[in-house]
């Protein structure tokens, strides 16, 4: 994302422009949007909002319009940032490991029995059963959390009164627990994604499986019964799957071809059908729109968006209050601008990533005129140094 487009985020708008060009990772997030991480270039972290439960991991419940640094994050090399609804916030570092701090009511922090109620206002690392594990990818439900390990194993913990976590009961884990029953088995997965009470997890194979919170549809089995273990959503002609998308109660998905399926609720026009008929089982849609490279859709919102080869920028479902029954074509050029513009509440759909590393190096005074005239030979085919 461009660095104009960052300021279209309410939350950022009374930063300093220096510190904005120093961000290369941000996520927002909080019943308002008004709650936000970010790191910096020089693995710096930082926080700003509210800072309800505690969700900036600053070490109080302190609100700030303006930055704290988090600095028990800072130097971990973090890669990807999630978050609930409490909020309770993951970090993924480089290494494969997770910090997780904020609302802890129901254990979706992972931190074991110990650490059970309240907030969590530091960020802590999970051990235990992630002890000498990689964790490849991390995604937040509502108020609970599922990651999937460089192996392939998935694990999930906190709440359960759907049968969010996988395991075949309806009991609340406070830290991670392998999920392996049901269809899943030992199915080797590579990616994650939860609505508000339900989860999904793509394999090695491109095979779809769900679990959890039913009521909509939204895990494509053609019916509306939650399921406890997971089950293969219902695909099309074995489609294989890239990407896993989730709303508050709506799922999309994109398969090898580019064509996008949606299912779940559309009481707002979220599945992009034309009409506002739910549906249990995964449905093409997108009508003539051209070949589809990403979707996006976040578990607190019924907004759904993609982008196509060409670049365009197609937003549906709930948008700034008005239902929009169809993928309608937008000025935008990423799908970040659709969550900040048209979201209620208006937070990220993943992490936003930020390309202002050249412009960071190129401010800072102390920077030797030898380590300049490297980065600038090494990357002046790429970008124009104004």
């Amino acid at each position: 994302m461009e660095l104009p487009k960052l300021s279209r985020w309410p939350v950022f708008s009374l930063l300093s422009l220096d510190f904005l060009q120093s961000v290369r990772l941000g996520c927002v997030f909080g019943s308002a949007g008004n709650e936000a991480v970010v790191v910096c270039v020089n693995s710096d972290v930082y926080a700003l909002g509210s800072n309800t439960n505690g969700c900036l991991g600053v070490g109080d419940l302190r609100s700030s319009l303006q930055p704290r640094k988090v600095d028990a994050l800072c130097g971990k090399g973090i890669v990807h940032l999630a978050y609930g609804s409490g909020p309770h916030v993951v970090a993924l570092t480089s290494s494969g490991d997770i910090y997780s701090w904020g609302h802890n009511g129901y254990g979706q922090l992972g931190l074991g029995a110990s650490v059970t109620t309240g907030q969590g206002t530091i960020p802590r690392k999970l051990s235990g059963s992630f002890s000498g594990v990689k964790i490849a990818s991390v995604s937040c439900g509502g108020h609970h959390t599922v990651a999937v390990t460089a192996s392939g194993e998935v694990y999930s913990w906190g709440y359960n009164n759907c049968g969010q976590l996988g395991t075949g009961d309806t009991v609340n884990y406070t830290a991670p627990k392998r999920v392996e029953g049901g269809a899943l088995g030992t199915v080797r997965c590579v990616s994650t994604s939860c609505g508000s009470a339900c989860s999904f997890a793509i394999s090695q194979q491109g095979e779809l499986f769900c679990w959890g919170y039913n009521g909509n549809g939204q895990l494509g089995i053609s019916n509306n019964t939650n399921q406890t273990l997971p089950c293969k959503a219902r695909m099309p002609e074995s489609t294989p799957i890239i990407q896993v998308a989730c709303g508050a109660s709506h799922t999309m998905c994109l398969s090898d071809e580019g064509l996008l399926l949606t299912w779940g609720s559309n009481t707002c026009g979220q599945l992009g059908t034309g009409n506002k008929t739910n549906s249990s089982t995964p449905t093409h849609t997108a009508g003539d729109i051209d070949r589809l490279v990403e979707i996006a859709a976040v578990h607190n919102s019924n907004i759904s968006a993609a982008s196509v080869v060409s670049g365009k920028v197609y937003m549906w479902g709930v948008c700034r209050g008005q239902n929009v029954l169809s993928p309608m074509e937008t000025n935008f050029s990423s799908l970040d601008e659709v969550f900040a513009c048209f979201a209620s509440p208006p937070c990220t759909w993943k992490p936003l990533s930020l390309g202002t590393v050249t412009k960071y190096l190129l401010q800072q005074k102390k920077l030797s005129q030898k380590l300049f005239a490297l980065i600038h030979r090494g990357l002046r085919k790429s970008f124009s140094v104004s």
